[in-house]
């Protein structure tokens, strides 16, 4: 794993362990409404592509999707 995804994984766990804080929860998923499911894994999933997004060039963020030409 390289450093910026190890940084981004530990603040996306410090995330999802607020999350758990905050809402009273225990980590005994099967507690979890479906609804608490989708909001502890969402918190994760955010703060993770949060901090991995922060770590690109903004000029290369913008070439993402454009279609390369392979007319010749």
């Amino acid at each position: 794993m390289s450093d910026a995804s190890r940084k981004a994984f530990l603040s996306a766990m410090d995330s999802a362990l607020n999350w758990l804080e905050d809402n009273g929860m225990t980590a005994a998923f099967a507690n979890f409404t479906e609804a608490q499911a989708e909001s502890f894994f969402a918190s994760f999933l955010d703060k993770y592509v949060l901090e991995i997004t922060a770590t690109w060039d903004p000029k290369l963020i913008r070439t993402i999707g454009v279609p390369r030409n392979d007319q010749g």
